[in-house]
């Protein structure tokens, strides 16, 4: 139930009520008391008509009696009917009549008793008829009249209530119900009425003082877990930057002693590997007469020793890197050298795309070891497909004064959790690998001026991209 009913409801069952008891107790009041009041005031005209009408009855002057009878009835229209009656019962006035006329006749008529007395000895009684309707009736349309206004006026109050609830109270209530909603929403930013000096005023004031307090404690509350986010992410920050010092530093202790390993290791290593590959030579060339499972196992010794030469090669690498040699070569001649010095199976083609500008592009780079560094990509893209497949190898101009040569198979590609871990130390997903290969390709690169960047879609390929410093016409 809204506000305007609640106060209008009260207000209009009060009208009706008193409505109802004007017409039912205060109208029947009024008429009763003016009907007492009219026959009081009958009562006492009779009394001075019968004061002048002793002489007249003492001196017999009946006609003057009579006459003065008439003259009343005619001066007031509300005497219907006068009777004079003598002390025996007989009628005197009106002359001709043929007894009391009947009181029940006709509605509103009532009588008015009133003796002629001299002294203590009655003279007569004068019994007076009178129609009190005439005067009733004006003042029941007065009385009406008076209502009716008395109700306009109540209505009008009504109304004009209504008016000063709704400007007033209902409305300053309405806009504070919708400004409590929205700051439920966490919207500080509504307007609210202008606060009066009545009670309305003082609940403006006081959700005005609600909605700052609420918005200084929410400010508050969001800056403490702002703040609180960032120690979190400090903290976690700190901690990674120290699980990455932690792993550093293991990874550089174990990389320390792998360098100091790696050279003893290889040089130890590298002459005997050299005797056992002149002698698998020797065996081959003095038993060429042998059989199938005697060169097969030939092969197999010679093909491990060129792994192990390979994984020698690969640790004294990474113990130690040469300064580059650097020297003016096309990028089309380092693609055609690191192809032929690789191994590629028939079931593997190859397609080779060098875009040569009107004016050759340079590179200042050590051939020998960009070589390297594509022979390994070239290696390593073959043996991801060891079902066979396509190998593509491109090269370039990417900008005015850098040459992009890149290595793109068909293989099975790489994860991308693998992918962050490419360029780590020991790392490898080969059954034969160190994981070193890569990591002296990036060393090698870097020390040439360049950058290696890998794109790899599981399932799909990778290509592994080299970029290099170029110039015009030389370096």
């Amino acid at each position: 139930m809204s506000l305007r009913v609640k106060v209008f409801l009260p207000l209009l069952l009060a009208i009706v009520l008193l409505a109802a008891y004007i017409y039912a107790l205060w109208i029947p009041r009024v008429l009763a008391d003016a009907e007492s009041a009219y026959r009081n005031s009958v009562r006492r005209h009779l009394e001075s008509v019968a004061e002048g009408l002793v002489p007249l009855m003492l001196g017999r002057q009946l006609d003057a009696v009579y006459g003065n009878l008439d003259a009343l009835l005619e001066k007031n229209a509300d005497w219907v009917d006068i009777r004079l009656i003598d002390q025996k019962g007989r009628l005197l006035y009106p002359l001709g009549a043929s007894g009391p006329a009947s009181r029940k006749e006709r509605p509103g008529v009532g009588s008015v008793t009133q003796e002629i007395r001299h002294l203590d000895e009655k003279l007569a009684a004068m019994e007076l008829t009178v129609d009190f309707t005439p005067r009733l009736n004006e003042i029941r349309e007065r009385s009406k009249a008076l209502i009716y206004t008395l109700l306009a006026v109540l209505l009008l109050i009504l109304f004009a209530n209504g008016l000063i609830l709704d400007f007033i109270v209902r409305k300053p209530i309405k806009l504070l119900a919708d400004a409590s909603r929205r700051l439920a929403t966490g919207d500080f930013d509504m307007s609210l009425p202008e606060p009066g000096n009545d009670e309305v005023g003082i609940l403006v004031n006081s959700f005005a003082g609600m909605r700052d307090a609420v918005r200084t404690h929410t400010q508050r509350l969001s800056e403490a877990n702002e703040q609180l986010l960032r120690e979190i992410a400090e903290r976690k920050q700190a901690e990674e930057g120290l699980r990455r010092a932690q792993e550093d530093l293991v990874r550089q202790e174990k990389l320390s002693i792998l360098g100091q390993m790696s050279g003893s290791v290889g040089h130890e290593l590298r002459n005997p590997l050299g005797v056992m590959s002149n002698a698998v030579y020797f065996l081959k060339a003095v038993h060429a007469d042998a059989d199938q499972t005697t060169k097969e196992y030939l092969d197999i010794i010679g093909t491990e020793i060129a792994n192990s030469q390979r994984i020698i090669t690969d640790l004294l690498d990474f113990a130690r890197t040469s300064p580059p040699r650097r020297v003016a070569v096309t990028a089309g001649e380092l693609v055609r050298q690191s192809l032929k010095r690789c191994s590629i199976p028939k079931n593997v083609t190859v397609d080779v795309a060098v875009e040569v500008p009107e004016e050759p592009s340079m590179l200042n780079v050590d051939p020998l070891q960009m070589g390297q560094v594509l022979t390994n990509f070239i290696s390593n893209g073959v043996q991801a497909m060891p079902n066979g497949g396509s190998l593509q190898l491109a090269a370039r101009l990417v900008s005015g004064n850098e040459m992009e040569i890149s290595v793109t198979d068909t293989g099975e590609g790489i994860s991308p959790e693998n992918r962050k871990k490419l360029f780590q130390p020991l790392f490898t997903t080969k059954p034969k690998g160190i994981g070193l290969g890569l990591v002296v390709c990036k060393n090698l690169v870097e020390a040439n001026g360049g950058r290696i960047e890998v794109e790899s879609e599981p399932g799909k390929g990778t290509t592994f991209a080299l970029l290099l410093p170029a110039g015009k016409g030389g370096c």
